[in-house]
């Protein structure tokens, strides 16, 4: 449990997924999606940062800290579905 609820384990997770997550974004688009296209490349990374502060707030908090890594599961998870919900809508 101790590695599932490390610091550094989760932000490589994250960084990875986020870019895991914006290929899989960018490589299911039309061509003529014009400007709507770079929305992957904010909305992604977006995710990612918020599921990075929400993780800190948590882990400044002492009583939650154990929990931590829930946070960053639900982070991937959003990720993930965003990444393919671009998908199913196009």
């Amino acid at each position: 449990m101790k590695e599932i609820n490390n610091i550094i384990y989760n932000i490589t997770v994250l960084i990875i997924m986020a870019f895991i997550s914006i290929i899989i974004a960018s490589k299911n688009q039309p061509e003529n999606v014009g400007l709507g296209g770079l929305a992957i490349f904010i909305f992604q990374p977006l995710i990612m940062i918020i599921t990075l502060v929400l993780f800190f707030i948590l882990r400044s908090i002492k009583r939650l800290k154990q929990y931590s890594w829930m946070i960053t599961l639900t982070g991937i998870v959003f990720s993930i579905y965003f990444a393919f919900f671009g998908y199913i809508n196009l």
